[in-house]
């Protein structure tokens, strides 16, 4: 893939439902297969950034998106069972198996996401996974910045709904602001991305932040080989964790 436009795929700033979600009722008994979500900018949102809901399924790929206070309430009017979150992960189906859907997560940048007085418990945080032996994860070079849980418990059974320790599954992403690093991830950095201007919404990040070469090189001509505002990422050496890659 070439380069990516300098512009975001979209850009939103509305208190309304999840602002890109991928989702097929029921009654549709239809699948939503082979999907990108990338090089979105999604601010102040009443409910999740992104929702990968049921029937999201087989190669999904959610990358470059920047989601900055998202999932902040009040709640909607169906009550309890809403999570309110900067991604809500309930992705697959049970008739594909846990083979049927991968989801590669990659390079975005999470910030301010969780509606911090809710009265609902467990229903906010950065991430949601919902019903996990449904999909594969593939989760790496992410930064969550999080006042708010990082990852919450499954809204209905309030079980803790997150895959094993696994390098393949989880690796390089830099969390902050809610406590140490979830221990299912490997080779975390847990330590203030330093963004340059977050009050400002403007969070590449600054001359010293410890995501800068944190994450692992990138393939020349993938479609991860450029940065939301359109700069490439080394091949050859480690790229900068989350969504924007420092310049030279």
């Amino acid at each position: 893939m070439g380069r990516p436009p300098a512009k975001p795929a979209a850009s939103l700033d509305r208190g309304l439902l999840p602002s890109l979600l991928g989702y097929v009722l029921r009654r549709a008994q239809s699948f939503l297969d082979g999907n990108s979500v990338h090089d979105n900018l999604i601010v102040n949102q009443r409910g999740d950034g992104i929702l990968l809901g049921w029937y999201t399924t087989g190669e999904t790929w959610v990358y470059n998106n920047v989601v900055i206070n998202a999932g902040l309430g009040p709640a909607f009017v169906d009550g309890p069972g809403s999570a309110y979150t900067c991604l809500d992960i309930r992705a697959g189906h049970d008739e594909r198996g846990q083979g049927g859907t991968r989801l590669h997560i990659h390079h975005n940048t999470f910030s301010g996401c969780g509606w911090a007085q809710s009265d609902v418990p467990n229903e906010t945080g950065a991430i949601a996974f919902v019903a996990s032996q449904n999909y594969t994860l593939d989760v790496h070079a992410n930064i969550i910045h999080s006042t708010t849980p990082y990852v919450i418990p499954e809204v209905y059974t309030n079980r803790k709904d997150v895959p094993r320790r696994d390098p393949a599954a989880f690796s390089h992403n830099l969390w902050f602001g809610a406590g140490p690093e979830p221990g299912f991830d490997s080779n975390s950095v847990n330590a203030d991305p330093q963004f340059v201007n977050p009050k400002a919404g403007d969070l590449r990040l600054g001359a010293s932040s410890p995501a800068i070469g944190r994450g692992a090189p990138v393939a020349e001509g993938s479609r991860l080989s450029h940065d939301f505002d359109g700069r490439p990422r080394p091949s050859t050496q480690p790229a900068d964790v989350g969504a924007f890659q420092r310049a030279p």
